[in-house]
This record gives structure tokens, C-alpha cells and sequence, in this order.
């Protein structure tokens, strides 16, 4: 009896694994390299056990099937796979790391993956996946800056921790919240200890990012006059479209940098907050 092959892809995807079962018993078939593609693509592990025990597909259709079962993070199927001698691919960590998926990356890792660790490491960070980041971390993966970065650029606090915990610059990372306006990440890497806070005052403001520099400018006025230092100041934010209190903070940017403000830092009229008027606000002094 003929059995087609629309009932294996059909049972397949599916995820019927008594139906594939049946089929195997009416015909072994030739060829399962595509059921299992769509089995291991849509994460059923029992189908792809009775298809590798059925006839196994070759091993082009195996690695494809890894490959599309770690880009879904089915990490029971990618384990299925590699033990049927499936190979990985070169950015099997950076696909894994796309999903979140900390048990697939800890599966990889254990089963020998190394190449592209610092880029699933950006990858995992710039979607939050806390979890995933710390894997790739205590797998010796690099590229820390990086990767706090793009936790400030998804505005995801618990990533951000985790990698300043791991020795990103804290420095850095002020800096580049204030270049987007992250005021919540701003707060929260001062007090991880970044002390820089004339640089990324002058960054946040020559980007527009008022309430980001309001943060910074009250963390620098408590520093300035000795009442805490800037990794213990926890700036409250400026209330929502009060432009005169933003203006009111800003106003006293001027005395509260004082002397110890980097060389070329002034700060002109802050009374305008528009993002226009504030660029001006900011600006390197003229040349004599």
C-alpha cells in the first residue's frame, strides 16, 4: 500500500506521533527528510523521534532541522537532533540567543558550541533576556560594552544590572542612556557607581534629552554640595510636562557644576526646555 506523502507531512506537522507511527508500520518511506523539517520546526518531540526512528532523514535534512528547531528554541528537539549526529552551525548560540532560550544555550554550550558567543551575548541583551545573558557570561562571553548597550537601547533594567555586575562600564553605559534618554537607566547606573556624570551631562544634552540631564544635573548638585555622592543620589523625576520645573532644575546647572565641570562645558540659558532651544544650552566656548 502507497502511502502519500501529504499523510507524513500532514501528520508531521501536526505533531500526531501514533499516526506517524501507523505510517511506518504501512510503509518505512523513502525519503522523511521534510517531516521532520516540520516537525522539529514546530517543536514536536515525539514526531521527530519516531521519524529518526523511522528512516533516518540524511544529513542536509538533519542540520537543517536543528537549525530551524534552535532558531524556535525547542531545545528537547535540538537535543533529539544532535544525538542522531546532526551538526551545529557556526551561529547556532546567536540563533538560540535570538529565542531567550537559557535551556537551549545551556544545552549548546554543553554540547560544545563556542563560535559567536559575543554576538549571541548582544543578541540575548537587546531582547531582554536576562537569563540568556547570564548563561553566555559564565560561558566566558565578551563584549560587554556592547551588549549594555543594547540593554539601554531596550530599556531593560535587569539586563543592564547583570552586565555592569560582570564589569561592563558603568561609565559608558551612563553615557549612553543619556545619548537616548533612558532617565530610569540613568538613575540606576549612578548608582551602580558611574561617576562621569559632567560627560554624559554634556551627551544628553547636546542630544535634547531633557529629562535625562535633569536626573544627572540633581545627582551632580547633590555631589557638588557635599550632601552625598553621585553613586548614592537618587534623583526624583521631573513632573510630567512641567516645563517650569524642568527649567527650574536646569536654571542651576551653571552653579552646580561649578569649577569642576570638564573644560569647554557651559551651560547658557536653561529656561527654554524645547529640544531646539535646549541643543543651544550646551556649548563649547569660543575661541579667542
Amino acid at each position: 500500500m502507497d502511502v502519500r506523502e501529504d499523510d507524513w507531512r500532514a501528520a508531521s506537522t501536526a505533531g500526531d506521533a501514533r499516526r506517524l507511527r501507523e505510517l511506518a508500520a504501512l510503509d518505512g518511506h523513502d525519503d522523511l527528510g521534510i517531516p521532520l523539517v516540520l516537525a522539529a520546526k514546530a517543536g514536536h518531540v515525539d514526531a521527530v523521534r519516531v521519524i529518526l526512528g523511522t528512516n533516518m532523514p540524511d544529513a542536509d535534512m538533519r542540520r537543517t532541522a536543528l537549525r530551524l528547531a534552535t532558531r524556535s528554541g525547542h531545545a528537547g528537539v535540538v537535543e533529539l537532533l544532535l544525538d542522531s549526529g546532526a551538526e551545529l552551525s557556526d551561529d547556532a548560540l546567536i540563533e538560540a540567543a535570538a529565542c531567550g532560550s537559557e535551556d537551549l544555550l545551556q544545552l549548546l554550550i554543553a554540547r560544545g558550541a563556542e563560535r559567536g558567543r559575543d554576538e549571541a551575548l548582544v543578541v540575548a541583551a537587546e531582547r531582554g533576556a536576562t537569563a540568556a545573558v547570564r548563561t553566555l557570561l559564565a560561558a566566558g562571553a565578551g563584549s560587554l560594552n556592547p551588549a549594555l548597550k543594547g540593554a539601554i537601547d531596550a530599556r531593560h533594567a535587569p539586563t543592564v544590572v547583570a552586565l555592569v555586575d560582570a564589569g561592563a562600564s558603568a561609565a559608558e553605559g551612563l553615557c549612553h542612556a543619556a545619548l537616548v534618554g533612558a532617565p530610569a537607566l540613568v538613575d540606576l547606573l549612578i548608582d551602580r557607581g558611574a561617576s562621569n556624570l559632567d560627560q554624559a551631562f554634556f551627551i544628553g544634552a547636546k542630544a535634547g534629552q531633557t529629562a535625562a540631564v535633569t536626573r544627572i544635573v540633581l545627582c551632580r548638585a547633590a555631589e557638588a554640595e557635599g550632601t552625598q555622592p553621585a553613586s548614592a543620589c537618587k534623583p526624583r523625576p521631573a513632573p510630567s510636562g512641567a516645563s517650569s520645573a524642568i527649567a527650574a532644575h536646569l536654571a542651576m546647572g551653571p552653579a552646580m557644576l561649578g569649577a569642576r565641570r570638564p573644560v569647554g562645558l557651559a551651560v547658557a540659558d536653561a529656561r527654554a526646555v524645547s529640544k531646539p532651544a535646549f541643543f543651544s544650552t550646551v556649548r563649547a566656548p569660543q575661541a579667542k
